[in-house]
């Protein structure tokens, strides 16, 4: 039996390295907003922009093919519109969580597949709608008001866009994505005190 061979891109070693540092340095300064006192904003603040500002050099000068500009803000886009959605659906109509990101999932990649024939730019986009579900499907604990559910729909959409060409074929990715927005929302918020 003949069988076509289907291509994973495993991310590179350095890709992994500061995808885990960038984990453990939020992880670290949420820890360390914890258990200290006095001006809590700045360490993570700088903690989180470290391994960032090191992923945009790698991919600046490392293998990764560059992601318009527009590509990207279009990502934030259809992040924004899924977690909006959803968070409709579930706060407004008292609609459970899953079904109304089941619904909004389902119905928005009928309607992308309508309105982009081509395949790329419909998977892309469904899948950052399917993103925002994840975020429109939080408790109220953590997304406590329309400004934190818009800036974690923000942040996904910013790392879904900029990591689209990364971890190509593994699974988690959208999750991943919308975990690193809420996490990152919810921790400013409550520096800031916004809910």
């Amino acid at each position: 039996m003949t069988g076509i061979k289907r291509q994973i891109k495993v991310p590179s070693l350095w890709g992994t390295l500061l995808f885990m540092i960038y984990v453990l340095l939020f992880l670290g300064s949420i820890l360390y907003a914890h258990f200290s006192s006095g001006d809590q904003f700045i360490m993570p603040v700088l903690l989180m922009l470290i391994p960032l500002l090191l992923g945009f050099y790698y991919m600046r000068n490392c293998d990764v093919p560059p992601i318009s500009f527009d590509h990207i803000l279009l990502v934030i886009f259809y992040t924004i519109i899924g977690s909006i959605l959803v968070g409709s659906l579930r706060f407004g109509f008292d609609i459970d969580p899953v079904i109304a990101s089941s619904v909004v999932t389902l119905l928005s990649l009928i309607l992308i597949k309508h309105i982009f024939r081509t395949s790329s730019s419909a998977d892309t986009y469904s899948a950052a709608i399917f993103c925002g579900s994840f975020i429109g499907m939080s408790s109220e604990n953590v997304i406590s008001s329309g400004f934190v559910l818009l800036m974690a729909s923000i942040i996904s959409g910013l790392v879904l866009g900029i990591s689209e060409r990364s971890f190509v074929g593994i699974g988690g990715k959208l999750g991943t994505a919308a975990f690193i927005g809420i996490s990152t929302a919810s921790v400013i918020s409550s520096y800031l005190s916004l809910s």
